[in-house]
């Protein structure tokens, strides 16, 4: 059985089954307004225009928003610093040129530190002036290379002139070995005497060549 819903009458107000055509106690159609029936006519046409004014708000934010963008946070007659034609490299604030040669720092003539030399270098194969009070020299009377041997009981020979290079081998007491140079290092203290004369020698020891620096107080030419 099919359910059929009531309507109710514009004209009476009153409720009946949705299968008549006219309502049975006034005779009226059915959908004819009746006395209370609602007027929305007035209603439908104030939405509309809400609707077209709420469009035109949107409309005028969106263009606001299209125009003025580009310009927002840049101040009047602010302009964008153009970009340099050619890079240049900033090294604590002063702008460094490019010659190989020379570099200028603000203008002036900027020469790199020279680099340390390296052990073995123009030290070698010239003659040690004497030293201060207290210090040892290269003996005067010869010249490089000559024979000498070694005045400890066992000391450490270095990759270079100080205790700061890596060891090389030991060398002990009586050993010969061949000095072939010398070089301004580090001062080295024993026995109440110092002296920054490291001396570059060669010996042989078990078949293997050897080659390192001793300081000179451990080293004295062979008698």
């Amino acid at each position: 059985m099919a359910f059929v819903s009531d309507v109710k009458c514009g004209k009476c107000d009153r409720r009946y089954s949705g299968l008549r055509a006219r309502c049975p106690y006034c005779g009226a159609r059915r959908g004819k307004a009746g006395k209370h029936a609602n007027k929305g006519g007035n209603t439908t046409g104030k939405l509309i225009v809400g609707l077209i004014l709420i469009l035109l708000l949107i409309a005028a934010v969106v263009f606001l928003i299209l125009t003025g963008g580009e310009n927002f946070g840049k101040k009047d007659g602010a302009k964008t610093p153009d970009k340099p034609a050619e890079e240049t490299q900033q090294n604590g604030g002063s702008i460094m040129g490019n010659d190989e040669d020379v570099t200028t720092v603000d203008g002036n003539e900027y020469v790199p530190a020279e680099q340390p030399e390296e052990p073995g270098g123009e030290g070698e194969g010239t003659q040690t002036p004497e030293g201060e009070d207290g210090e040892m020299a290269a003996p005067d009377e010869l010249t490089y290379p000559w024979t000498g041997t070694v005045q400890a009981s066992s000391v450490r020979v270095r990759s270079g002139a100080g205790t700061s290079y890596s060891e090389v081998n030991y060398a002990t007491s009586g050993q010969e070995v061949t000095v072939t140079g010398d070089l301004k290092g580090e001062t080295i203290t024993d026995g109440g005497e110092s002296s920054d004369v490291w001396y570059k020698i060669e010996y042989t020891t078990n078949g293997v060549k050897v080659e390192g620096y001793l300081n000179s107080l451990f080293v004295a030419p062979k008698s």
